[in-house]
């Protein structure tokens, strides 16, 4: 679900401005200018049903406990609505005094206008939007006969409270959850098994569990929390509101952002592998992004650890994302790094051309066609990365690059030749 800000202001001019920072620091969210005049209680733009937080310019001037006030007059109409968005109040002018009555009557947060940052704002803006998806789901939960997934019920697990579904896959599902301490949300992972034997414990969060936890690096996504609770296997991990690299490649991504995230996926790569693993399952939707744009990699359950002899997964049973396989990983052939490299190369085209570079009707046809076809050549716009591109796809794992390391430096060298 996209993010949903609004900004509500007596100046056109403080509002656009708001836009445009707003903008910059959360480019997904959905971000509408409203007629202060729009604002009366239960109107549809002072609701949560078209806004999940509402920026509220006024002067915070004058005695806080009188209607002189006219923000803290704007909060008082506004705040007691049980469907009233989350609010963050800018102050145009105000001091320490009325900031403590603006948050006792309610608001999220207070914010001089003249001390704004985007990096304040940013802060302001995902606490206010954490705060949002909190009260949505206690909301539902209040509901009689409502459930987050009316067609899947909910798993228990002691501690999180599940907010939304945000992902699931063939062996888990991915919700948005309030971490313990009720203060931060977090990604909560949850197997879809029901019991754990000695055949499939290998193949189920236990794997993600030790790879994550072997690497302690910004480049890999933080694990705060693993158990079995009703003979399910659960991981709480880091959450990234902004979303990860398949959403970002929605939007038109210029050459050179597109090979500075390639570069910086090579890194990340490069201390996957040092920690002796392979991560067999790289594609845009496994690549997070942080709100400072840093890439993080997460979903390690298909991962591959080097010095263990025990790592195949199920006897006949192919897993991965077929446009992003390797070709020795589509024959079932043994793998090391430079699969991974592989599965780079292909995100990298996709993100230079908008289009996967091979295609087929079934699962089948497509982990053929990356065993016996060549991908297209690259726009003649973009002849000067063909040798890069057919190095990171090439058929045979030695006509590769050796390493993620040098995968980075000749990514490095183009950036810097940019």
């Amino acid at each position: 679900m996209a993010e949903r800000i609004s900004i509500a202001s007596p100046r056109h001019d403080v509002a656009t401005w708001l836009s445009q920072v707003v903008g910059t620091v959360r480019p997904y969210a959905e971000v509408t200018i409203v007629d202060l005049a729009a604002l009366q209680p239960g109107a549809l733009a002072a609701r949560t049903e078209s806004c999940d937080v509402l920026l509220l310019h006024a002067s915070f001037a004058g005695d806080p406990a009188t209607a002189e006030c006219a923000g803290m007059d704007w909060l008082r109409r506004l705040r007691p609505s049980p469907d009233c968005p989350v609010l963050v109040a800018i102050a145009d002018d105000g001091s320490e005094l009325a900031a403590v009555a603006t948050l006792k009557q309610g608001a999220a947060d207070y914010l001089p206008r003249a001390a704004i940052t985007p990096a304040r704002l940013d802060a302001a803006l995902r606490e206010a939007l954490e705060t949002a998806e909190r009260r949505a789901a206690f909301a539902r939960r209040e509901l009689p006969g409502q459930s987050l997934a009316t067609d899947r019920p909910l798993p228990n697990v002691p501690r999180y409270e599940i907010l939304r579904e945000i992902g699931r896959s063939e062996s888990s599902t991915v919700y948005l959850a309030t971490a313990p301490d009720g203060e931060s949300n977090v990604a909560l992972k949850v197997c879809h098994e029901t019991e754990l034997t000695a055949e499939n414990v290998d193949e189920l969060l236990s794997r993600e569990y030790r790879a994550i936890s072997a690497i302690d690096d910004p480049c890999v996504v933080d694990i705060y929390d693993y158990g079995i609770h009703d003979g399910r296997e659960y991981l709480a991990m880091e959450y990234f509101p902004r979303g990860d690299l398949a959403k970002r490649m929605k939007q038109p991504l210029s050459v050179a952002a597109s090979i500075d995230y390639a570069r910086r996926i090579a890194a990340a790569l490069d201390v996957v592998h040092a920690a002796g693993l392979i991560h067999r399952d790289l594609k845009p939707q496994n690549v997070m992004l942080r709100e400072n744009d840093d890439v993080v990699l997460i979903d390690f359950g298909l991962s591959k650890d080097l010095n263990r002899t025990h790592n195949s997964t199920r006897t006949g049973m192919l897993r991965g994302s077929p446009y992003f396989m390797s070709p020795e990983q589509a024959q079932g052939l043994p793998v090391d790094g430079r699969s991974d490299l592989y599965s780079l190369g292909v995100i990298l085209y996709e993100m230079l051309t908008g289009v996967k570079p091979f295609h087929g009707q079934t699962a089948m046809e497509i982990l053929q066609a990356h065993v016996t076809q060549m991908p297209p050549p690259l726009p003649a716009e973009l002849a000067g990365l063909q040798p890069l591109i057919d190095r990171l796809l090439a058929k045979r794992p030695n006509d590769r690059f050796d390493t993620a390391r040098e995968v980075y430096e000749a990514l490095s060298a183009r950036v810097a030749a940019a």
